[in-house]
């Protein structure tokens, strides 16, 4: 037998209209009608704010879709390019089937680390693409909050260790250098 809860229905703003939404406040036999009531008016307060929102079951790629006709045409072209070759390669494949809400803190740091083999600077920028397309989502009443903000990325490592030439290599490279000009003249 199921176990019975406190629940909150509420009618949410969709980027397709308002839906019903229900809120799972507690179960009864673990919280108090104090409890399940103070984070009833918690909700309530955040709706009347106009902080909750829901996605009404929209995909990650259906959100890329709307962003690419209405944000990326705004974009330089280069940046245009930079935004489409992170979506194609990178995150559609691993974010395209889930729902807004399946899309949390935890998914886009385990995403991130898993990327370990990518450069610092690409790791960033399709942080910062999935964030713009996350943000666009809460712009458009798809999302509560941008789960991709203040996300850190690991320190910057060197791939290449820097190398300081020995006296011997330097008189050998400035040899073959004063040897290359004399044959170029």
């Amino acid at each position: 037998m199921p176990r019975a809860y406190w629940r909150l229905r509420l009618f949410v703003p969709t980027p397709n209209g308002i839906r019903r939404k229900n809120y799972n406040l507690g179960l009864r036999d673990e919280t108090t009608r104090k409890q399940a009531n103070k984070k009833r008016l918690e909700l309530l307060a955040k709706a009347n704010r106009g902080e909750l929102h829901d996605s009404g079951g929209m995909s990650f790629s259906d959100l890329v879709a709307r962003f690419r006709e209405l944000r990326l045409p705004s974009l330089k072209a280069s940046t245009q390019a930079l935004y489409e070759q992170h979506l194609r390669h990178h995150l559609i494949p691993v974010f395209g089937e889930y729902a807004l809400e399946q899309i949390t803190r935890l998914r886009i740091e385990q995403f991130l680390a898993s990327k370990s083999g990518l450069s610092w600077w690409t790791r960033r920028g399709i942080l910062t693409v999935l964030s713009a397309v996350l943000g666009a989502a809460v712009e458009w009443q798809g999302l509560d909050h941008n789960a991709a903000i203040a996300i850190a990325l690991p320190k910057k490592t060197e791939k290449n260790a820097k190398m300081i030439p020995s006296p011997e290599q330097l008189r050998t490279h400035a040899l073959q250098y004063s040897r290359l000009l004399r044959l170029t003249r």
